[in-house]
């Protein structure tokens, strides 16, 4: 009975260490496009998204090892991941545009 009402609990925090760790993820999108599109300096975006990777792969353990998993945490982190693939996307697009969906390419 107390572990049932110990897990709801967790399922409905919203301030977990997980949950920040995925936040700082998505503060970092914008630090990475600037870094790379506006200061053009790709190690300096490659470590950044680095450190952002890491920090996924923190959030996961923590929250798995530590029973800290949410609802909250469900949902931020596909989409700090999917945000964080498409701002790459987006800034390779800006240094090959070539490298686009146009199928025509060649021909």
């Amino acid at each position: 009975m107390q572990s049932e009402v110990n897990q709801e609990e967790n399922l409905n925090r919203i301030i977990t260490v997980p949950n920040l760790l995925s936040f700082f993820r998505l503060c970092l999108i914008p630090v990475i496009i600037w870094s790379y599109c506006v200061k053009k300096n790709p190690l300096l975006a490659g470590e950044i998204l680095l450190l952002s990777g890491l920090t996924d792969l923190a959030d996961g353990y923590i929250a798995r090892r530590f029973h800290r998993i949410s609802n909250l945490g469900k949902i931020l982190d596909p989409v700090a991941d999917k945000l964080t693939q498409a701002a790459m996307l987006i800034c390779l697009f800006t240094r090959f545009p070539h490298a686009s969906f146009n199928r025509n390419n060649g021909r």
